[in-house]
């Protein structure tokens, strides 16, 4: 089946949230600000980008190895590093959304209760097509040609193919995606 073409999105306006990590600390505040077409997930702590993509991946588990079956995702860039992203990436892919900037004032992104609805209630509605198409790379995952991007290895390949043609690794179609 061919590729829908798509074009990138953004964030039509900004908004902020506001709560508590799952970790002990400080209420954290998170402004959403649409970006450019090829920016990306980008957030951007003490004035430092760290782009919410595969290269930047490492480990957020609580004890650095997911002790006590609690872990995350976490990316660090710059010398900055973000953890517990993963229900606010998946909320943002979800929307549809490709480019967005997200000012962080710590570290751990607000669970709001292990739940996408927050962020989801201030996307709806509020995503807006820009100007240039998607660049996606498919990732075949089928049992004939298994590629799993599940260890540190088969990422680092898989980043590196992507960055060989050219493509940006936040953009990805999968084969569920395809149909």
């Amino acid at each position: 089946m061919p590729l829908r073409k798509s074009f990138q999105t953004t964030i039509r306006s900004q908004f902020t949230l506001r709560g508590h990590p799952h970790q002990p600390g400080r209420r954290v505040s998170m402004v959403f600000r649409p970006a450019p077409t090829g920016t990306g997930i980008v957030f951007v702590r003490k004035g430092k980008r760290v782009s919410a993509s595969l290269e930047n991946i490492r480990d957020g588990g609580l004890f650095g190895n997911g002790f006590f079956g609690w872990s995350a995702t976490a990316y660090r860039q710059n010398g900055a590093s973000v953890s517990t992203a993963e229900h606010l990436v998946g909320a943002l892919h979800a929307a549809g959304v490709d480019n967005c900037v997200i000012e962080l004032s710590g570290r751990n992104i607000p669970q709001f209760a292990n739940s996408t609805r927050a962020y989801i209630k201030n996307l709806k509605g509020n995503v807006v097509q820009q100007g240039e198409l998607r660049k996606r790379a498919v990732v075949n995952y089928s049992a004939r040609s298994p590629l799993v991007a599940s260890t540190a290895p088969q990422i680092k390949l898989l980043a590196e193919e992507l960055a060989r043609r050219n493509i940006p690794s936040h953009f990805f179609l999968s084969n569920a995606d395809n149909q």
